[in-house]
This record gives C-alpha cells, sequence and structure tokens, in this order.
C-alpha cells in the first residue's frame, strides 16, 4: 500500500469502528436492552432506561476529549488515534459477554453503564482526532475529500452494524434476546483488530512533526487555548451540536420511532442496512461540495437541507408505508452523512497546530454530550409524553439554527 493512502486507510477503519460500536448499541438500546438489562419495568421507561445508558456514553466524550486532546498536542496524533481505538474495541467486546438483570441483578446495568462510559472516553478523542490529522496530512486542493473519510468511516461503521444486526436476527430468530445479540458485541474483536494493526503502521501527523522539529511544541495546550481561541472554540461547540444532534436523531432515535409507530421489530434492521449502505457514498459527496464552494457556504446548504428534510421526515415515517420508510430513512442517513462532512476544513481553519487537537476537541465532544448524547432520549420523553413528532423536528431546527449561524467565514 502506497504510504500516502494508508492515513486515509487508517482514520477510515478506526472511525468505521467507533460508529460500528455506537450503532450497534443503539439498535440493542432500542431492540434488546429494555428487556435484558430492565426486565421489570413498562415498555416506555424501559426504553428510556436503554438509551439513558446510551446517553452516558456521551456524557463521558468530554472527559476523554480533555485527557487525550492534551496528549494529541503534546505527544502527538498517532498516539491518541492508536489508544483510543484500543479503549473503544474492548469497552464493545466486553458489552457480549455482560450477565443480564436475571442473572446477577441490579450489577448488569451498573456494568452496562461502566462500559458505556469507557466507550465514551476513548471516543472523546476519535472523530475529532482523525478530522484534525487528516486536515493536516491533506493536499490544499483535497483538504474537504480527504477529512469527509472519518465520515465515510462513520457511515461505514452503521452499515457494518446495521449489517451484523440483520445477519444474527436471521441466524438466531427467537433466540435474539436470549442470547444472540452477544454475537453482534463480540464481532466487534475482529473490526479492532484489523484497524488496530492498520493505525500502528500510522505517520504522525506532517504538520506536528514539524512543530516538533522546531521545539514548538505546547506544554499547557488547553490553558493556551482557552485563553487566545475561546470564541474559536465557541464556534466549534455551536457548528456541532446542530449536525450530532441531527445525525444521532436519524441514526438512533429514528429507530426507536419505527417501534413506536408499529413497525415490526424484524423489519428494524433492515431498513437501518439499506440506509446506511446508501449513504456512505453521501460523505464523501460533502467533502467534494466543501473543496468546490468552501466549508462555510457547503456547511450552511447543507443545514438547510436538513432542517427541511427534518420538518417532513416524521410525516413520512407516521404514514406507515414500508417503501416510504425505507425511502425517508435512506435520506436522512445521507443527509447527516454529508452535513458532517465539512467540519474538518473548517475546523482546521480556526487553531493553529499547537493546540489545534485541543480546540477542536474538547468543544466538540461537550457539544456531542449534550447534543447526540442527550437528542435520542429527549426525542423518547418528547414522544412517550406528547405523541407529537413535530415537536421533535423543532427541537433539532432550534439546535441547527444555532449551527447556521456559528458557520459564517469569519475567523476568529
Amino acid at each position: 500500500m502506497k504510504v500516502a493512502k494508508l492515513p486515509l486507510l487508517a482514520i477510515w477503519a478506526g472511525t468505521a469502528l467507533e460508529n460500528f460500536d455506537f450503532a450497534i448499541y443503539a439498535t440493542g438500546a432500542a431492540l434488546v436492552f429494555s428487556k435484558t438489562f430492565f426486565p421489570n419495568i413498562s415498555y416506555e421507561l424501559g426504553i428510556l432506561s436503554s438509551l439513558a445508558t446510551y446517553a452516558v456514553g456521551f456524557l463521558a466524550r468530554p472527559l476523554g476529549g480533555f485527557n487525550f486532546s492534551h496528549i494529541g498536542d503534546t505527544l502527538g496524533r498517532k498516539t491518541v488515534l492508536v489508544s483510543t481505538l484500543f479503549l473503544m474495541g474492548l469497552a464493545t467486546f466486553s458489552i457480549g459477554l455482560l450477565p443480564n438483570y436475571n442473572a446477577i441483578g441490579l450489577a448488569a446495568p451498573i456494568l452496562l453503564v461502566f462500559l458505556r462510559i469507557v466507550q465514551g472516553l476513548g471516543s472523546g478523542a476519535e472523530q475529532a482526532g482523525g478530522l484534525v490529522y487528516l486536515a493536516e496530512m491533506a493536499p490544499n486542493k483535497s483538504r474537504g475529500r480527504w477529512t469527509s473519510f472519518v465520515f465515510v468511516g462513520t457511515t461505514t461503521g452503521t452499515f457494518l452494524g446495521a449489517l451484523t444486526w440483520t445477519i444474527v436476527k436471521f441466524l438466531a430468530g427467537a433466540n435474539l434476546v436470549d442470547f444472540a445479540w452477544r454475537w453482534v458485541f463480540l464481532s466487534s474483536i475482529v473490526v479492532t483488530i484489523m484497524a488496530f494493526i492498520i493505525r500502528l503502521k500510522l505517520p504522525e501527523s506532517s504538520s506536528f512533526s514539524k512543530l516538533k522539529q522546531k521545539s514548538a511544541i505546547s506544554h499547557k495546550p488547553i490553558k493556551e487555548t482557552f485563553q487566545n481561541k475561546f470564541k474559536s472554540m465557541i464556534r466549534v461547540f455551536a457548528v456541532n451540536i446542530g449536525a450530532n444532534s441531527a445525525s444521532y436523531i436519524v441514526h438512533t432515535f429514528f429507530t426507536t420511532y419505527l417501534t413506536f409507530i408499529g413497525l415490526k421489530t424484524q423489519d428494524v434492521p433492515q431498513i437501518l442496512l439499506f440506509a446506511a449502505g446508501l449513504s456512505i457514498p453521501s460523505a464523501y459527496l460533502g467533502g467534494i461540495l466543501t473543496d468546490k464552494l468552501g466549508a462555510a457556504y457547503a456547511q450552511r446548504l447543507l443545514q438547510i437541507l436538513t432542517a427541511v428534510y427534518l420538518l417532513g421526515a416524521f410525516a413520512a415515517l407516521n404514514s406507515q408505508n414500508i417503501y416510504l420508510i425505507y425511502i425517508t430513512v435512506a435520506l436522512g442517513y445521507a443527509l447527516v452523512a454529508a452535513l458532517n462532512s465539512p467540519q474538518g476544513v473548517f475546523f482546521w481553519q480556526l487553531f493553529p497546530t499547537k493546540y489545534r487537537y485541543t480546540g477542536v476537541t474538547i468543544p466538540r465532544e461537550l457539544s456531542s454530550a449534550l447534543g447526540g448524547g442527550t437528542a435520542p432520549l429527549i426525542a423518547s420523553f418528547i414522544i412517550f409524553t406528547t405523541h407529537k413528532s413535530i415537536l421533535i423536528s423543532l427541537f433539532c431546527l432550534s439546535l441547527l439554527l444555532i449551527s447556521f449561524i456559528a458557520s459564517s467565514d469569519k475567523r476568529n
């Protein structure tokens, strides 16, 4: 393999693992965990409890971001990208080994939450780190396409997660809830080993290497970033919160919503598989759009398209027309995949190399925790208490508006 292509493959593989972990967990939370780890409560409370454990992983991400961003700006990007991969893979594999509630009682959901926190700590610098690394390694004229490979990886992970659930459900039949769901999580070890080997061969970021040669590395990157680029950090937070919330409404809450409106459980993984497969090229198309229009304009255009989509998506799902549901979910997956792609270039422009990892990671992971981590839980609460899906759309639109305002071409 050519060395020039290795960074793309390494980041793609790692972010694929990250989103594979999150995708299989999200599907498990909607289809299995309420019965496995919360069997003695109502359907609604079981779903909310399962999604709460999902949100916990996101709440742990800022902690991972604080820790690993410091390492990324002082010891190097590669060190973090290898470490986070190991943490995420280990936690996901371990979930597949957990005893259920009937076996060990309350200890089961407690251990589930603990492993979800470990997952969150690992992913807290994974995606942002991939964006920084590829932006620093990319040729100037194709930086958007290079950084889009982070999100090509996330859509690939979503596809692999849906594929794994579909295969396991087909093979297991009625045994899915009893034990077969574990196969999904145990299978993550294959992706982890492959991605880990590839990342060990990864060269250090060229920008960081030059900084190291000049002995210009910051020893207090967090302090310097807050002192010198606080406004830019606010912009990263604001830009990401809308995109992240929309992404996890589509990727996570849609799974719950499809079961809520009465769709057969066995149909859900196939719908997600179809949608995820079609969305893989969309992230790269978002990168092309970034290189053609510029990150700010591409971002705003995609934010508008996503907002329009979310205004009509739930009405289409409520039709319960299976073909329309397939199309609606697939369109949502494609839009949010493209929506994230301009971030790599947009964020890269806001910070100097010596504390770029910190500047991107900390605010991005804080907004991911408040946006993506809680959005499915908030949406579930809204639909269970009001049965009005339009309120979910308005909730998402308010966050996208914040992102739109922050996505101007002005740099701080």
